[in-house]
């Protein structure tokens, strides 16, 4: 192929080339490509969209364990701001879920005070029966916390003695086939079977009179210190016949000798000598004891100077 023919097909190449580029005008092109933008710009959208709404879910989410945690805390400041937040997370646009649990959760410390706190008892009870019965009425809430919201409400009315919608509520937990597989429909048939004992009046009957007691077999007897009015008795032991030794009666000692009168010639009276002799002792006679008479088999041994 010679020169001119190669740039006679390059020529024809580049004119149809600069054609193409004239049809981007034509309406089917426009339409095409505003179609295609739109597409794209739906798309950014609701990927933006998913992405905020998983950031705002798991905000609220790290927000509503962070007030269940201050609930079971127990001290009474943090249980309010818990509940002011609870409160608030339901009034805002939150997803179904965690609305649904922030109303249970409050709900549920709200019944806790009314049971602890006699003071906020009707106030704390009507809310969590209003809290309850928005959870139920809620058609994006998944059934599983549907029947915690239902059990818990029927218990509410239990305590409040409102048995008929106890009941009423217990029988749609057990046979809601929306329920099926929950361990709060075996609560619910529980509770269904034992609550109408709480309506029976509890009477209380005189029950029969305890028995006689029992005969004594032996008479009871009484020691005389116990009687009251006896003199007390002591028993002596029988006293074995002693031998008395008699005892030497102690010397006689001479009576000093008078002292002489003074005479009438003086009026002092002379001294007297003090004598050296000592006066004899005279020896004590013995004497034999005296022989007792020996003691009967028939009574007691006495000693000297008893009276048997």
């Amino acid at each position: 192929m010679d020169a001119d023919k190669r740039h006679q097909l390059r020529t024809n190449e580049l004119a149809d080339a600069l054609a193409s580029l004239r049809d981007l005008k034509s309406p089917h092109f426009i339409y095409a490509g505003a179609a295609l933008a739109v597409i794209l710009i739906g798309v950014a959208g609701w990927l933006g969209w998913r992405y905020s709404q998983r950031v705002t879910a798991e905000r609220d989410w790290k927000r509503l364990t962070d007030s269940c945690a201050d609930l079971a805390g127990g001290q009474a400041d943090l249980i309010a701001q818990a509940q002011a937040e609870l409160r608030a997370m339901i009034q805002a646009r939150t997803t179904p879920v965690v609305r649904g649990y922030a109303r249970l959760e409050l709900a549920r410390s709200r019944v806790t005070q009314g049971m602890t706190q006699p003071e906020e008892r009707q106030a704390a009870f009507a809310e969590a029966v209003s809290l309850l019965e928005e959870l139920r009425g809620d058609p994006e809430v998944p059934a599983q916390l549907d029947a915690a919201g239902t059990f818990l409400l029927a218990s509410t009315h239990e305590s409040l003695r409102q048995l008929d919608r106890a009941k009423e509520l217990y029988r749609a937990l057990a046979e809601d086939a929306r329920y099926a597989g929950s361990p709060y429909q075996d609560l619910a048939e529980m509770r269904l079977a034992d609550v109408d004992t709480l309506g029976t009046p509890v009477v209380f009957t005189p029950g029969d009179p305890p028995p006689p007691p029992p005969p004594a077999t032996q008479p009871m007897t009484l020691m005389p210190e116990l009687v009251p009015g006896a003199a007390p008795s002591i028993q002596a032991a029988p006293a074995q016949p002693t031998l008395l030794t008699p005892v030497a009666p102690a010397p006689a000692q001479d009576a000093p000798p008078p002292a002489p009168e003074p005479s009438a010639e003086t009026d002092v009276p002379a001294p007297q000598e003090p004598t050296t002799e000592k006066p004899q002792a005279e020896e004590p006679a013995t004497e034999e004891p005296a022989e007792q008479p020996a003691p009967t088999p028939d009574e007691p041994p006495t000693e000297p100077g008893e009276t048997p």
